[in-house]
C-alpha cells in the first residue's frame, strides 16, 4: 500500500512539474507577442500626434508607436520626449527589409539602438541627402557598403539595446535628412565613444516618404516594377502578409 502511494505521488509530482513548465512557456510566449497583429496603428488614447490621415493595409504589421507619440512601445509616457521614428511590432525573427534601394552606410551595435542598420537612398531635388535606419534587430544581415534592394533582407526584428523594450519585440524604423551623407543616422551616446553617432542629420516623418504617396502605407511587392526616381520613397521596412485589404480610420486606427 505504501509503494502504491509513493507511486501516486511521484506520477501526480511529474505531472504538476510538467503542467507549470507548459504554463511558463505559454506566458513567456505570450510576453514576446509571436502573434503577428496586423492593420492598426496603437493610439494608446493619444491623437494623431502628426495630423497625418493614414491608409494602412491589413497586412501591415501594426505600429505600437506612432512618430511624434508621447507614448512608448507598451504605453507608457517617453521619457526622452516625443518618438522620432515608428515602431513595427512583429515577432523575434521576423524579416526586416530595405525600404528602398540603396547603400549601407553602417551596420554595428550602439548602447541604444542595439543592432542597427542605415542604408543612403541618394538625394532629393534639393540635394539633402535621404536616409533610413532600423534599429533593434536581433540579427544584421547587412554588411557597410553593401548595395541592397528595395525589400531586400537586411536583418530581424529584435529588442537589442537599451531602448528598446524588452516585453515587446519590434522594428524602430526612421527616416532621416542631411546635407552630408554620412549625417544620416545618430545614436545616444555609447560606451564606446569612437561607435557615437552625432545626430547632425534632421529626422524626418516618415508618413512624408511613402512610395504610394503621403499617408499611404504600402507594402513590397516582389514582381511590382518600382522607378528608380522614386528610390527616397519607402515601402513598409518589414516583411508584410500576403493578404491585402485596405482600411482608413477604423477604430484602432484613429487618424
Amino acid at each position: 500500500m505504501i509503494i502504491q502511494y509513493t507511486s501516486f505521488r511521484q506520477n501526480y509530482l511529474s505531472k504538476r512539474l510538467l503542467f507549470l513548465l507548459t504554463l511558463s512557456f505559454f506566458f513567456i510566449s505570450c510576453s514576446h507577442n509571436n502573434i503577428i497583429e496586423t492593420g492598426h496603428i496603437e493610439r494608446h488614447g493619444e491623437k494623431n500626434p502628426h495630423g497625418i490621415k493614414l491608409t494602412i493595409g491589413n497586412n501591415v504589421p501594426s505600429i505600437v508607436s506612432d512618430y511624434n507619440s508621447r507614448y512608448s512601445t507598451f504605453g507608457s509616457i517617453r521619457s526622452r520626449g516625443r518618438h522620432t521614428g515608428l515602431d513595427f511590432k512583429a515577432p523575434i525573427g521576423h524579416p526586416v527589409i530595405a525600404a528602398s534601394d540603396g547603400r549601407v552606410i553602417r551596420a554595428l551595435y550602439l548602447s541604444c539602438g542595439g543592432n542597427t542598420v542605415y542604408i543612403t537612398h541618394g538625394r532629393d531635388k534639393k540635394g539633402n541627402y535621404i536616409g533610413t535606419g532600423y534599429t533593434h534587430l536581433d540579427k544584421i544581415f547587412a554588411n557597410k557598403g553593401q548595395l541592397v534592394k528595395r525589400g531586400e533582407t537586411i536583418g530581424t526584428v529584435g529588442i537589442t539595446g537599451s531602448c528598446a523594450s524588452g516585453n515587446v519585440p519590434h522594428l524602430h524604423f526612421l527616416v532621416f535628412k542631411a546635407n552630408k551623407k554620412y549625417h544620416l543616422g545618430c545614436a545616444y551616446i555609447s560606451k564606446n565613444h569612437r561607435k557615437d553617432l552625432p545626430c547632425k542629420g534632421k529626422r524626418m516623418n516618415p508618413h512624408e516618404f511613402w512610395y504610394d504617396g503621403i499617408g499611404m502605407m504600402s507594402c513590397f511587392e516582389k514582381h511590382k516594377i518600382y522607378t528608380n526616381k522614386m528610390r527616397a520613397r519607402f515601402t513598409i521596412p518589414v516583411e508584410c502578409l500576403k493578404k491585402m485589404h485596405k482600411v482608413t480610420n477604423t477604430k484602432l486606427n484613429r487618424n
